[in-house]
């Protein structure tokens, strides 16, 4: 009786640990929140950049020319964020 229940209890615990290995829903999860949090790390890093180029800007440490390409390249840079980060929100 004992060794029924021990076999009983060792199933449970091996389904218990294996079944996550094989939901692929699960997977998929953690795979959108990882993508997630890099993008959202990104978007972060441009809202700083953009305004770091802000002062620079207003402190005349760069000349116009040199600002507006910069501001450019970097807006476009956070419009790729935010889509990327709008496609992985629906994704969910």
């Amino acid at each position: 009786m004992a060794t029924f229940f021990l076999v009983v209890v060792f199933c449970f615990i091996l389904w218990f640990l294996l079944e996550p290995l094989f939901r692929k829903d699960l997977a998929a999860q953690v795979e959108v929140s990882h993508d997630t949090m890099n993008f959202e790390i990104r978007k972060q890093l441009v809202m700083e950049s953009l305004k770091d180029l802000e002062l620079d800007h207003q402190s005349h440490k760069m000349d116009d020319v040199d600002y507006k390409e910069m501001k450019q390249e970097m807006v476009s840079e956070g419009v790729h964020v935010m889509k990327e980060l709008d496609r992985l929100s629906d994704k969910k």
